[in-house]
């Protein structure tokens, strides 16, 4: 940004799309949904225009990692985990509260950034709680199927979506959360817990079958239960981001008294 001389992340429509009104739908649907928040565990968004008749979305720029390449390193700790959690539910929390959706939150979509602070990002597939839902087909042999499993189509990537997005039912802030139970079960078990090689075993499976227990004799037996509420297979038996932020909180908290007490006491 030469006029405040600050650096910006730049965001387009890629060409191919230029002529999809669908597309276009959702990249000005991305700027004012983004648009809507200050909080600092989302992305800023600063400014929507045109180049040369190509849309593009001015965002911050954030210097460091996503979350997918700092689970590529290795496991992190617990205290890192809850440190992510309570930041991305934050982020959540503020949008629920505004009436949006993300519906498509995964590890790419989370930045750590070299500063410490956490953002969740990229609310290309955000919609309003009342919006209609985009139809996704019923038959899971379809070609919505074809993409690679990172790849968003429909209402999300595979690995992250709830059962109600697989079975093309309306979404609710439990998506997300749902969403976020996967992610934080993938930071503490190093992979998520529905991987199966097709993705109609894995549709099958999410819907109907429970998901690998965690080890609770290395977890924290209420950072399992957070776990076990995000994957609940209904909705409504799933807890709000802002109760999981306050409960990650408190385990933050008393993570962090523990360290401290055994620096000070190194023989209890």
């Amino acid at each position: 940004d030469q006029k405040l001389g600050r650096r910006t992340a730049l965001k387009l429509v890629h060409p191919a799309s230029h002529g999809d009104p669908r597309t276009m739908s959702r990249f000005l649907v991305e700027a004012r949904l983004t648009a809507r928040f200050n909080h600092p565990n989302i992305v800023t968004i600063f400014a929507v225009g045109q180049h040369h008749d190509v849309p593009y979305l001015a965002l911050e720029y954030v210097e460091g990692e996503d979350l997918s390449a700092r689970l590529s390193e290795g496991l992190p700790g617990v205290r890192e985990v809850l440190r992510y959690g309570v930041a991305i539910t934050r982020a959540l929390a503020e949008a629920h509260a505004n009436g949006v959706l993300h519906r498509d939150l995964k590890p790419g979509n989370v930045l750590i950034g070299r500063d410490g602070r956490v953002r969740v990002g990229d609310f290309g597939l955000a919609k309003h709680f009342n919006a209609p839902v985009d139809p996704v087909t019923s038959d899971i042999r379809g070609p919505l199927f074809s993409s690679s499993d990172e790849t968003s189509w429909g209402m999300g990537t595979p690995r992250y979506m709830a059962p109600e997005q697989w079975q093309a039912q309306p979404c609710t802030p439990a998506t997300d959360m749902w969403a976020f139970g996967v992610l934080l079960y993938a930071m503490l078990a190093g992979h998520v817990p529905f991987d199966e090689p097709s993705l109609t075993d894995r549709a099958k499976a999410v819907i109907h079958q429970p998901h690998p227990p965690l080890d609770p004799t290395h977890l924290d037996e209420r950072l399992v239960a957070i776990v076990e509420g995000c994957l609940q297979k209904l909705p409504s038996d799933r807890p709000s981001a802002e109760r999981v932020a306050a409960d990650l909180e408190a385990l933050l908290s008393d993570v962090g008294r523990a360290r401290s007490e055994t620096v000070d006491n190194p023989f209890r």
